[in-house]
């Protein structure tokens, strides 16, 4: 089989039929389609509805979630209310007259009293009473001695 060229009458033979060859995509059979590449709107629409249904979920986690607290919460308020004597029960008298929970105990010593810092630095003092604690005056601040006090001043 003898070919020539595309080169011309001239040209040497082509013994293999290689000198017509083309080469690139190939073309496939007739009843096999290439897929398509996904268009834009494809994947938005997908994402979109992803996002939807997270969101559904997310929801419906949290409505779960507060609604049993809220549950929980009733029950303890409602035990709280139960456990509180009501007052109309209690005559005038007694509204007024503290409970014995809140009265500091007899034989319990009474808390030292000493000016509060400012007051203390501008006078002086070695000692003060800063946030109910004990403090003794230092040349750069204050320092906690331990126990507790009140303070007579600011």
């Amino acid at each position: 089989m003898t070919t020539t060229s595309d080169r011309g009458e001239g040209s040497a033979p082509d013994p293999d039929g290689f000198a017509t060859a083309r080469f690139g995509r190939r073309h496939h059979a007739a009843g096999r389609r290439e897929p398509e590449p996904l268009r834009f709107r494809d994947v938005f629409a997908a994402v979109l509805l992803a996002l939807c249904v997270f969101s559904i979920a997310q929801g419906l986690i949290v409505w779960y979630v507060v609604s049993t607290e809220l549950d929980r919460m009733q029950r303890e308020i409602a035990i709280f209310v139960e456990s509180m004597e009501p007052a109309w029960t209690q005559t005038p008298a007694e509204l007024h007259t503290p409970r014995a929970r809140g009265r500091a105990s007899a034989h319990a010593p009474p808390l030292p009293g000493y000016p509060g810092p400012v007051t203390a630095k501008a006078n002086g003092a070695s000692h003060a009473c800063a946030g109910g604690r004990t403090v003794r005056r230092l040349p750069n601040g204050w320092e906690d001695v331990g126990g507790r006090c009140r303070a007579t001043s600011q």
